[in-house]
C-alpha cells in the first residue's frame, strides 16, 4: 500500500513539475495547477479507480516499455561493472586504513596488558589484580580476545557503512534515471492536450496520471527484479575482501597474544 501511494505521488510531483516547467507558446504564461485542482488530484484513491482505456497501458506501450527495458539493462549492467570496480577500490582503501592501524593498535594493546592494574580504578584494582594472579592461560585468552573483537568490530562497521552510503546513492541515481527515462512521448501529449485545454476536465487528468502511475510501476517492478540480484554480489564482494582479511590479522594477533601470554607464564 505504501509503494503504491510512493507511486501514485511520484506520478502527481512529474505531472506537476512539466505542468509549472512548461510555457504555453500561444499564452506566453506558466501553466500551473491552482488550489483546487491539486486538491482534487490528489485523490490517491481516484487515480486508481478511475474507469477508462486512457489510462491503461496497452500492447503497444507495453512493448515499447520492454524494449526500453531491455536497451536500459544492457547500460545498467555496465554501469553496475564500473560501480563494483570503484566499490572495490574504495574497499582496499579502507583496509588499507586498517593496515596502517594495526601497528599503533597493538603496540597500545601489549601496553594495556602488560600494565592492565595500572589502568584501572583503584576500587576495582585489587579484585581484578588478585583474581589474575591465578588466571589460566585460557583466562587470559578470553580476556586479550575481548580488544581482538572491539577493534576488528570498529573496522567492519566503518567498512560496512562506506558499502552501504556507496551502494544506497548508487541505486537511487540509477532507479531514477530509469524512472525519468523515455517520457518525450507521454509529455507531448501532456503538453498538446494541456494546450487544447482538454484537461480542464479533472477526469481526464486523472486519467493520464493513471497512466503514468502504471508506467511507473511497471518500470519500479523491473528495478526491483533486476537490483535484487545484484544485492549478492554486493555481500560477497565485502565478504571475500573482508573475511580473509581479517583473517590475516587475527593470525598476527593471536601470534602477539600467544607470545605475551608465554612470557607472563614464563615470569609467573
Amino acid at each position: 500500500m505504501l509503494m503504491s501511494q510512493c507511486l501514485a505521488l511520484f506520478t502527481i510531483l512529474y505531472v506537476c513539475y512539466l505542468r509549472n516547467n512548461i510555457i504555453s507558446s500561444h499564452h506566453g504564461r506558466c501553466l500551473a495547477l491552482d488550489e483546487a485542482e491539486l486538491e482534487n488530484l490528489m485523490d490517491l484513491h481516484d487515480i486508481e479507480t478511475v474507469q477508462g482505456t486512457s489510462g491503461e497501458l496497452n500492447n503497444g506501450s507495453n512493448d515499447q516499455l520492454s524494449e526500453e527495458w531491455d536497451t536500459c539493462k544492457i547500460a545498467l549492467e555496465e554501469e553496475f561493472q564500473n560501480f563494483m570496480v570503484s566499490l572495490e577500490n574504495n574497499i582496499d582503501d579502507t583496509l588499507l586504513e586498517g593496515k596502517n592501524e594495526w601497528d599503533e593498535w597493538i603496540q597500545k594493546m601489549q601496553y594495556k596488558w602488560s600494565h592492565y592494574h595500572e589502568l584501572m580504578s583503584e576500587t576495582y584494582k585489587s579484585y581484578i589484580y588478585e583474581r589474575s594472579a591465578t588466571w589460566s592461560e585460557n583466562d587470559w585468552k578470553r580476556y586479550i580476545e575481548i580488544d581482538w573483537h572491539r577493534w576488528i568490530n570498529n573496522i567492519e562497521d566503518d567498512l560496512s557503512k562506506l558499502i552501504q552510503e556507496r551502494w544506497e546513492q548508487w541505486k537511487a541515481h540509477q532507479m531514477m534515471t530509469w524512472l525519468m527515462s523515455n517520457w518525450k512521448d507521454e509529455k507531448q501529449n501532456y503538453i498538446d492536450k494541456l494546450e487544447s485545454r482538454k484537461y480542464s476536465n479533472t477526469i481526464e487528468m486523472k486519467l493520464f496520471m493513471k497512466k503514468c502511475n502504471k508506467i511507473i510501476q511497471w518500470k519500479t517492478e523491473k528495478w526491483e527484479s533486476w537490483i535484487q540480484d545484484k544485492e549478492d554480489f554486493i555481500t560477497n564482494l565485502k565478504n571475500e575482501k573482508f573475511l580473509q582479511w581479517k583473517d590475516d590479522y587475527y593470525f598476527l594477533f593471536n601470534n602477539c597474544r600467544s607470545d605475551f601470554i608465554e612470557n607472563w607464564i614464563n615470569k609467573k
